[in-house]
């Protein structure tokens, strides 16, 4: 009996986590989505909170050409809108708030004494600047 409580309890949970990381994509989204990517292959990755999504596509990464490009845009669910769209070579994309995003892009050949984070921006949504996440050395 306790088993069968405690299986119960825990299914319950499973559930309620689930239904709070499952967020809905809007079809506005998703049209967009199909119009820029037009095979139907993209990820979309939601913000924090869940108003801005980025959609994105990976090119590359394979044997005969390791180097990746992503090619991506935000939409903004209350707006309705897509408020930003660029391309990147070599990097990546992640949430660092609601409303901005890391954009990693290593160069191909990168200088001495550098890390990831001396080629890193950051991109804010509400004001539409960028800034670098750490100002390069000489």
């Amino acid at each position: 009996m306790r088993f069968l409580v405690l299986t119960l309890l825990f299914l319950s949970c499973s559930l309620f986590a689930f239904a709070q990381n499952n967020k809905k994509i809007p079809k506005e989204y998703t049209k967009l989505a199909k119009e820029k990517f037009t095979d139907g292959i993209f990820e979309s990755v939601f913000s924090p909170k869940g108003r801005y999504i980025v959609c994105q596509k990976i090119h590359g990464g394979t044997v005969e050409r390791p180097e990746t490009t992503v090619h991506y845009f935000v939409y903004d669910s209350k707006t309705k809108k897509k408020v930003y769209e660029s391309t990147i070579a070599n990097g990546s994309l992640k949430w660092i708030s609601e409303e901005e995003i890391e954009i990693q892009n290593i160069p191909g050949n990168p200088r001495a004494f550098t890390g990831a984070d001396d080629y890193a921006s950051i991109y804010n949504l509400k004001t539409q600047a960028m800034r670098k996440k750490v100002p390069m050395k000489d």
